[in-house]
């Protein structure tokens, strides 16, 4: 008996060779991530420049000089960094140096700032600049959590053009050399 070979089936013994589709695999994996890590980057500043978000408090207002909520010289901006550790896996948020990375996780998040008596003090001070003094009962302030990446990544969109990504990454790497597909047999 004798294994008789026709049509594609070069194409197909070169394609179903498991080191050589593992490496076009990973190849094309690792291109899809980058351009996902990029694509996700880019939507999380969008949110922060474009963000529907609650207005800044009157007291974030005069603190900061403005009312757009998460954006103020572009130091958030700044900290939205990305990177390809491996062909499966990628990362995008927050860069962990500085105060800048606490101060966006507490944007993000929320928080609840305890009342101090030197903070008591200050907003008594303040009460001649828009700044109304804290009630006896205010014991803490709640900041409100603006989900800036969360929400990127959420985005239908995103999620689409990832997946979109990824399939043609699966798609180039099933290419045999030639530049034409392997059709079924």
């Amino acid at each position: 008996m004798a294994l008789v070979t026709y049509g594609e089936w070069p194409k197909w013994r070169k394609l179903l060779n498991p080191s050589r589709f593992k490496s076009d695999l990973v190849r094309e994996l690792r291109r899809a991530m980058s351009a996902n890590v990029v694509l996700v980057r880019k939507e999380i500043i969008d949110r922060i420049d474009h963000g529907a978000y609650a207005a800044n408090a009157p007291l974030t207002i005069l603190l900061k000089g403005s009312g757009l909520p998460l954006v103020d010289k572009g130091d958030l901006r700044r900290t939205i960094q990305g990177k390809v550790v491996s062909w499966n896996e990628g990362l995008v948020g927050l860069l962990r140096t500085g105060g800048a990375a606490n101060i966006g996780a507490i944007l993000h998040e929320g928080a609840t700032v305890k009342v101090t008596a030197k903070m008591r003090g200050w907003f008594k001070a303040q009460s001649g600049k828009g700044v109304k003094p804290l009630k006896p009962s205010t014991t803490q302030i709640r900041i409100p959590g603006r989900p800036f990446i969360k929400d990127a990544i959420e985005l239908p969109a995103v999620i689409t053009a990832v997946q979109r990504n990824y399939r043609e990454g699966v798609r180039a790497a099933l290419h045999d050399q030639t530049g034409t597909y392997v059709k079924s047999i």
